[in-house]
């Protein structure tokens, strides 16, 4: 309870219970009162008691007046401790700010900004961190150029950029903003499809035991959001949290974890949590690479 109504709330009940024992003093008041012609003043000595009779005419006339009175003091009065009351069980929920990098006309959860992400996870790959691959394909209501702001870990810069188109990739500007523990990534883009890779350093590892949590920071709202986790070479004891199912063997030998989330609105954060024990600093990539013979 606030000091707002811990003051209010006694000072209308009190007020209400002084109204209605000031009600009930005028009734009886009234209801005894003499009229002045059936006691003339010359009549009564000095110091002498008059015994008072009781009129019902002035009783009903007071009681009608003051009660009225009265009665929409107590109204109001208790009107006000029910709204208060209210707030305390109902309170008014305050809109949370939007922190989103999106526009607000691109972020309508009807029109979304996003038609397809896939987010491909790939644990030390090529080298001792979290390659994180995003294949994103803009919505086709977004008219281009248009600037695609992505969130990366603050410290950590894209290493591909680019735009496909039907002969390749191509290369697309962007600059970056440092935004606390964010590096926004602004890129003009061109096409609709578009790759964004950056290396991500935040596995930890103690006594061979690796852990990394991936987190999708909501920027945008996406009509279809899928995630794909490779398991390293040499790894064991794979896991996920949340679960993305049964993992399955791709072309290249490697056992992949993927599972479509869906749709995601502005401001909808995706938390994945990796987990695996690895006993030695080998790439994957080292797996496919065709030895030299000397």
């Amino acid at each position: 309870m606030n000091i707002t109504e811990t003051v209010l709330i006694p000072v209308i009940l009190m007020f209400i219970s002084g109204s209605i024992g000031f009600f009930f003093d005028r009734l009886k008041n009234s209801a005894n009162k003499v009229k002045e012609k059936d006691v003339p003043k010359i009549l009564i000595p000095p110091g002498a008691v008059v015994k008072r009779k009781f009129e019902w005419k002035n009783f009903k006339n007071t009681a009608i007046g003051v009660g009225l009175g009265y009665a929409i003091w107590a109204i109001f009065g208790s009107a006000i401790i029910v709204f208060i009351v209210s707030q305390r069980l109902h309170p008014i929920v305050e809109v949370p700010v939007n922190n989103s990098i999106a526009t607000p006309e691109t972020s309508n959860q009807d029109n979304f900004l996003i038609e397809n992400i896939k987010a491909n996870l790939w644990p030390e790959y090529d080298r001792k961190s979290m390659l994180v691959i995003y294949d994103i394909e803009i919505s086709p209501n977004i008219e281009l150029p248009f600037d695609l702001k992505l969130r990366i870990p603050a410290g950590v810069s894209p290493s591909v950029v680019a735009g496909k188109i039907s002969d390749g990739l191509i290369n697309l500007s962007y600059k970056e903003v440092a935004d606390g523990a964010w590096n926004v990534v602004t890129i003009n883009s061109t096409s609709r499809f578009v790759q964004v890779e950056y290396y991500d350093n935040r596995i930890s590892s103690q006594n061979g035991k690796r852990l990394f949590d991936y987190v999708w920071t909501g920027d945008y709202s996406v009509k279809s959001f899928i995630i794909q986790v490779q398991q390293p070479k040499n790894s064991t004891n794979f896991e996920t949290s949340p679960k993305l199912g049964l993992g399955q063997v791709g072309g290249d030998g490697l056992t992949y974890y993927s599972t479509e989330i869906g749709s995601l609105s502005v401001n909808q954060q995706l938390s994945l949590v990796i987990t695996y024990l690895k006993t030695t600093d080998d790439l994957t990539i080292t797996s496919f690479e065709i030895p030299i013979k000397k």
